[in-house]
């Protein structure tokens, strides 16, 4: 147990981090298409941006799988954490 605690606690912290990461990776996708949203709206002749819009939607839905994906292994590293606690 004593090798564990430490390897579960530094996983923890890891995906806490990726997890920031990946929201404000995510918050300034949000923003980006926003802006590209609001520049197709006011152009009169708007040039060719789909093609990037398509490719910003595709990631914010890839960042929003690996969130979900963390936020599953964050809850099993915290219970790993809770069984090691409780055998000490």
């Amino acid at each position: 147990m004593s090798l564990l605690g430490p390897i579960v606690q530094e996983m923890d912290f890891n995906i806490v981090s990726v997890r920031k990461s990946q929201t404000e990776l995510e918050k300034e996708i949000e923003r980006l298409m926003a802006e590209l949203q609001l520049f197709m709206a006011s152009s009169a002749a708007p040039p060719e941006v789909e093609p990037a819009v398509q490719k910003l939607v595709k990631a914010r839905r890839q960042i929003m799988t690996a969130n979900s994906t963390l936020k599953a292994v964050q809850e099993r590293v915290d219970r790993m954490h809770q069984q090691i606690e409780r055998r000490q």
